[in-house]
């Protein structure tokens, strides 16, 4: 009993929290991130990507009208 008290169940916990953290999907909880050549492409996708799972972006990129048009686009 007291085995299972001070080992086991502590050992349970623990692999439990491990495994929801290694399945846990990436989250930017306000964290800021740089993404050079956002203005087209991949860039792109992934100032969508990371902006919607709560990231502050910054984007630099060469067309002001892209990155204006991603603007318009994350606002909707």
């Amino acid at each position: 009993v007291i085995l299972t008290i001070f080992v086991v169940i502590p050992s349970i916990k623990y692999f439990y929290a491990r495994a929801w953290h290694y399945f846990d999907p990436l989250r930017f909880n306000m964290q800021h991130v740089i993404i050079i050549g956002g203005s087209d492409g991949l860039g792109k996708e992934l100032v969508k990507e990371v902006f919607m799972k709560g990231a502050l972006v910054t984007i630099i990129g060469r067309d002001e009208n892209k990155m204006k048009t991603i603007l318009e686009e994350l606002d909707n």
